[in-house]
């Protein structure tokens, strides 16, 4: 099987390596460098944005943790007449793994800085046969916002197939996803992405591919010198090409794609088109205006439901014609949406960005029906003329409560008529109810124990009378029958359910080496590592004494999930300290040696415990110690001004830099 390979010098631009020893220009690739005499393979540079640490070739960056060489890390693949030095690992799982390679053409161009992505499940046929159609829809993509690629290959060892790998060009940025966790964008940003998104997409709907992968961990964003956003579209691992007659890997029935961005008829499993990918488009433009999911579901049937009910409307102010777009990319039929992109790109070039034309609605969405499960086909009646009957919701509930209220009297009636105690008088024939005998009871005297006399009358013939005991029943003997009544009940059952044990990965950012949690004792473990933990609450403690970092944070290990992420992300806030007077610093527990009157020092968002100490009696006592939120903090800066308010601590604003000011003995006056 051939694939089109492209010339790399023509469609990338050329990008001049340095060595990372010497930091000289490499005119090509060699074994060690000319300046230095250095081995190339002997120097790695982390791949974190943060870090950037060039150290020895280690299977983890001695400062950040992150994962810094493969198992293909140094080695030369060859494909065709090109050689490829694999350097750092950029990320990857089970199925494959992505490595920064740098590309040799010959011995006269520099070499070029390229990304190879390799699928290790060679074994599979279908993952298999997966990966080449990938690159054979990826060959045929030539818009600049989607990803390129430039070749495929077949690595071996010892004459054994071990992975296939293609060339790709590298991109370098973060994820839509990374950039929507950290903070909301721009309208104007927001809408330059989509754009630049559904560019991309509508080029591969031309040639027949439809993505069903469309998810912000799949758009690769980076800023240019004017500091406007520039999109990249990958991962066609998934797609679909309806181009060729060729029989598809995926049939009809199999469930393919990321759960909160998947359209109704591709949860059910239905035949898809292009219309799919703009309703998961029509999500990531929901995402980046909200900073939510319109669809946040935990299973497949929550999903369903989420999909049937009423679209939860953006309050923000936003332009008309891009409430009626986004209706129009998220409407639950497909007929409703747009045919094509060409459609949604047309009505995003009339949004009139003027602000005084936003608009926040106030008017409650139109009624979905409540049982309009998907295709209706299923449920219509043989009669397709018609339309289906569904129960509105105005009258639905209040039916509800009537059943529910008339089930709780009728359950209310049969456990008290149970309870009743059948009392033998004097006569056979004569039963009292239990509330009867309780007031005939009370109203009796306890001395009065002789029987009535019946009394003759003219008119009536005698009769006996009913005859009570001789003695009053105790109330106690009620609870006594009772009791034995349900003596012959079998004892309930206890159930007792075990779980298995669940793998959890931490994603904690800055990375932890030293991380406990209370439930496992004493015991510490790094972050980068997994954990088989049990299903419950945990309360995990992280400590860096890199990063002086030092936080707690709670989270849940669900019973249902063969494994689980746990993300955690802590920012840092530039602050300037100024001291009065001057005092030993700490925060959380971390010593600031050069920073008695004051300092600039960098604070974790989170709550942070300022201790303050000082020299008495030959040793340090604290003298101050105050618990601050800073991100609460910030938000109260203002510029200097008086007041007659004196505080020990508060934040101004100064020559705009954000001073916090501590005036621990007196306080100050502002």
């Amino acid at each position: 099987m051939s694939y089109p390979t492209r010339s790399l010098g023509k469609q990338r631009k050329r990008i001049l390596i340095t060595c990372l020893h010497c930091k000289q220009p490499l005119s090509s690739l060699e074994d060690q460098c000319p300046h230095c005499q250095h081995p190339l393979d002997a120097l790695f540079q982390c791949t974190a944005p943060t870090c950037q640490h060039i150290q020895p070739p280690n299977s983890h960056c001695k400062l950040c943790k992150k994962i810094l060489t493969g198992p293909l890390s140094g080695k030369c693949l060859k494909q065709d007449d090109q050689i490829y030095f694999v350097r750092e690992w950029l990320g990857g799982g089970g199925m494959g793994e992505v490595y920064r390679v740098l590309a040799q053409l010959d011995n006269t161009q520099p070499p070029q800085e390229l990304a190879i992505k390799l699928n290790k499940e060679i074994t599979d046929p279908i993952l298999r046969d997966r990966f080449h159609r990938e690159v054979q829809i990826l060959s045929r993509l030539n818009h600049p916002h989607s990803v390129r690629v430039y070749g495929y290959g077949e690595h071996k060892e010892n004459n054994i197939l071990i992975a296939q790998f293609m060339i790709v060009e590298l991109l370098k940025g973060n994820t839509l996803q990374e950039i929507l966790h950290d903070q909301t964008l721009p309208l104007s940003h927001t809408l330059t992405i989509f754009r630049q998104i559904t560019q991309a997409l509508l080029e591969a709907h031309e040639i027949g591919v439809i993505h069903r992968d469309l998810k912000p961990d799949n758009v690769m964003l980076t800023y240019d010198d004017n500091g406007q956003p520039f999109a990249k579209l990958f991962d066609f691992g998934l797609s679909k090409d309806t181009s060729h007659s060729t029989p598809h890997i995926s049939t009809s029935g199999v469930i393919l794609g990321t759960l909160c961005y998947m359209s109704p008829e591709q949860a059910w499993g239905k035949a898809l088109d292009q219309r799919s990918d703009i309703f998961s488009l029509g999500i990531i433009l929901y995402q980046m205006l909200s900073n939510t999911l319109p669809f946040d579901a935990d299973n497949l049937y929550h999903l369903y439901s989420l999909h049937a009910e009423p679209l939860k409307l953006i309050p923000i102010p936003l332009p008309p014609t891009l409430r009626a777009l986004l209706r129009c990319c998220l409407a639950y039929q497909p007929d409703d949406r747009f045919s094509d992109l060409s459609e949604c790109l047309t009505q995003l070039n009339h949004i009139d960005l003027d602000p005084l034309t936003f608009t926040i609605p106030e008017e409650a969405p139109q009624e979905t029906p409540l049982l309009a499960w998907y295709p209706t086909d299923q449920h219509r009646s043989p009669n397709t003329d018609q339309p289906p009957v569904y129960l509105s919701n105005s009258l639905l509930y209040p039916l509800l409560l009537v059943i529910l209220f008339s089930s709780a009297i009728a359950i209310f009636y049969f456990f008290r008529s149970q309870d009743s105690i059948e009392s033998d008088l004097t006569q056979p024939d004569i039963t009292l109810p239990r509330r009867v005998i309780k007031k005939i009871i009370r109203k009796i005297p306890p001395t009065q124990h002789k029987k009535p006399h019946p009394v003759k009358t003219a008119t009536q013939p005698v009769s006996p009378r009913t005859v009570l005991p001789s003695k009053p029943i105790p109330r106690r003997s009620f609870h006594k029958i009772r009791k034995q009544k349900h003596s012959n009940r079998a004892p309930k059952r206890t159930i007792i359910r075990t779980y298995k044990a669940i793998t959890v990965r931490f994603e904690l950012t800055p990375p932890c080496p030293t991380l406990s949690l209370d439930k496992e004792g004493s015991e510490t473990f790094d972050s980068s590592s997994s954990r088989t933990l049990k299903p419950g609450r945990y309360t995990a403690h992280c400590l860096s004494k890199e990063a002086k970092l030092r936080r707690s944070f709670r989270f849940r290990v669900h019973p249902h999930r063969a494994k689980q992420l746990i993300q955690q992300r802590w920012k840092r806030y530039p602050i300037e300290l100024s001291l009065r007077p001057w005092a030993y610093t700490s925060i959380d527990g971390f010593a600031f040696p050069n920073c008695q009157h004051g300092c600039r020092i960098r604070l974790w968002s989170g709550q942070n415990t300022l201790t303050l100490k000082r020299q008495q009696q030959g040793r340090k006592k604290i003298v101050f110690q105050k618990t601050f939120d800073i991100e609460k903090l910030l938000r109260t800066c203002n510029e200097t001004k008086t007041s007659s308010t004196r505080k020990k601590l508060s934040c101004i604003k100064k020559n705009g830099r954000n001073v916090l000011l501590i005036c621990w003995k007196t306080g100050c006056l502002l």
